[in-house]
């Protein structure tokens, strides 16, 4: 079978976290892992996989996403964590298409009532992490799936959608008019030049194959005059949270653009937008049709140096600036790791302009809004506050990371204002984070308050009752961290093992009176050789702060 197949793989992206058993699976690490590579491997046909994040355009997803569904060859659904957003499309898929769509889960999923009846291929999980073997297993399974589907495409009377299995003598599927429609939207002979040139592979995976060319060079409507367009212009949805913040913490007078974190946001990275690309398109269009008039072909016309010049600067354009979601939460990922804070948060504001209600991303601009401490300490505690009370709630959700968050910024608070008030908070989120999850950094954080609010009370029975809480979490944590670290021994491969022995040395530097020993003294060890940038002044920070603290507890006992 020649050609090229699409595979429009369903999902949630980033980590989510599943209600019913508050597991956090980072969902990535399951189409790059295994979807995506095992999608790359067939070359008789070639399969195109993608996720809705990994492509670009322009406005609303939703016309995208519909075609995506209903176009696409083959569909994967991965409805791990019963992600509303993944179950809905998936639900779009099956009344469209009565056949060649793959379901898949972790296999710890406890599946509702409505998929009983429903074939779901699972995969092992470990949250953060899938391990090798895992990877194979069911990397083999989803290959014989894949090839077993690709011959029944061409068969009228295939058919794995329940929709048309219950309701087959009733309906019946929809045809599409045109297939691959918004790649004909393209001037031919413009393509033609293109494809005649060097900018070919890097302009069908950027621009042909994902956006129209009157959705590119709409954006003219929106640019300044000459090439200087106006690099805000989409860039508006943190600026509008941050403004509405800016109103409720007091700071009426003060202008985004010029006072806090959203000030110079954007001066150390490129653009990503597609105004620079559409007034090359335009150019470009121009120029071929206006040589095409003269009768020149395709192949002259891509070779002649007012025309190569400007394929030269749509390849460096499209190289460098077209970023989709995905990339730009790669970059913002990695820029916070390695400690670039404002260049982490002017990605995720960048990535918050395609996808407005992700909670995933508000969680991040969150963290880097308080962790930048501009334009002062107080200030970006406050704005972060406000952010994580108007978008995020956590008063009224049981989202783990959420609650972490809360706890962090009210643990900032308690250093710069209302010490006492703001210590309980930060200890109630921690406390209600670990309740759910059971997990480590919850803990860990649970009893550093815990010992924290110890160490500031007169009441020698609250002292004692606080203390004791601390080193029962403390206890639970290693428990906690030593099963993590087996897990890893045994043939995981946990890239979240750095914080995990971080937690297990404080926790066992907490019990032992914040005196360091011989097994903490190894912990240590191992953990300079793993650590990273963003983790390590934080951890130094908290183990000074956790030795005087604990000191000065035992001292008045």
């Amino acid at each position: 079978m020649a050609g090229t197949l699409t595979c429009f793989v369903i999902t949630g992206f980033g980590k989510k976290a599943d209600l019913l058993t508050q597991r956090t699976l980072d969902m990535d690490l399951v189409y790059k892992k295994m979807l995506k590579p095992v999608c790359d491997e067939f070359k008789d046909p070639q399969i195109d996989c993608f996720r809705a994040c990994d492509k670009l355009y322009t406005g609303t997803i939703d016309s995208f996403m519909y075609r995506w569904i209903f176009e696409a060859d083959i569909a994967i659904a991965d409805i791990s964590t019963l992600n509303p957003n993944a179950i809905y499309e998936l639900g779009v898929r099956y009344a469209l298409k009565p056949y060649s769509t793959i379901v898949i889960s972790e296999d710890q999923l406890k599946f509702p009532f409505d998929f009983n009846h429903v074939l779901i291929h699972t995969y092992k999980h470990a949250g953060n992490d899938i391990d090798e073997q895992a990877i194979k297993e069911f990397s083999n399974k989803l290959r014989q799936l894949v090839a077993g589907i690709i011959p029944q495409l061409q068969e009228k009377d295939a058919n794995d959608s329940p929709v048309y299995d219950y309701l087959k003598a009733d309906i019946a599927p929809p045809k599409s008019k045109k297939k691959k429609q918004i790649k004909k939207e393209w001037d031919t002979t413009l393509v033609k030049v293109i494809k005649n040139s060097n900018v070919k592979n890097i302009a069908e995976r950027n621009l042909l194959n994902k956006v129209s060319q009157d959705q590119v060079t709409q954006l003219l409507d929106t640019a300044t005059t000459g090439n200087d367009v106006a690099a805000s212009a989409n860039k508006d949805v943190l600026k509008e949270m941050y403004r509405v913040a800016f109103d409720k913490i007091g700071l009426k007078n003060k202008s985004v653009d010029t006072y806090g974190p959203y000030q110079g946001l954007f001066d150390n990275i490129g653009e990503v937008g597609f105004t620079n690309t559409s007034f090359l398109i335009q150019s470009l269009s121009k120029e071929v049709n206006a040589q095409k008039a003269k009768g020149m072909d395709e192949k002259s016309i891509s070779v002649l140096p007012e025309v190569s010049g400007i394929l030269k600067n749509l390849k460096q354009s499209l190289s460098e600036k077209k970023l989709s979601l995905a990339q730009l939460l790669e970059k913002a990922e990695e820029a916070k790791n390695d400690n670039r804070l404002r260049e982490s948060l002017a990605y995720f504001a960048l990535a918050l302009d395609l996808d407005a209600t992700n909670i995933f991303i508000i969680q991040r601009i969150v963290l880097l809004t308080y962790k930048s401490e501009s334009p002062d300490r107080l200030t970006a505690c406050k704005l972060a506050e406000q952010l994580l009370k108007d978008h995020l709630r956590p008063d009224e959700v049981i989202d783990v990371e959420t609650l972490g968050l809360a706890g962090a910024i009210y643990k900032r608070l308690a250093e710069v204002e209302n010490e006492k008030e703001n210590i309980s908070k930060s200890l109630r989120y921690y406390g209600k984070g670990f309740l759910i999850s059971n997990d480590y950094y919850n803990g860990i954080n649970c009893a550093f308050m815990y010992i924290l609010r110890a160490s500031k009370t007169k009441d020698k029975m609250e002292r004692t009752a606080d203390y004791v809480g601390a080193q029962k979490v403390w206890k639970d944590v290693i428990d906690i961290c030593d099963a993590a670290i087996k897990k890893n021994d045994d043939g995981g491969t946990s890239k979240d093992l750095v914080w995990i022995l971080q937690s297990k040395a404080q926790a066992l530097l907490g019990l032992n009176g914040g005196r360091i020993n011989k097994h903490i003294s190894a912990l240590l060890s191992q953990i300079a050789v793993l650590d990273n940038q963003f983790s390590k002044g934080t951890f130094e920070k908290q183990n000074k702060k956790l030795t005087d603290l604990v000191a000065l507890v035992q001292s008045k006992l």
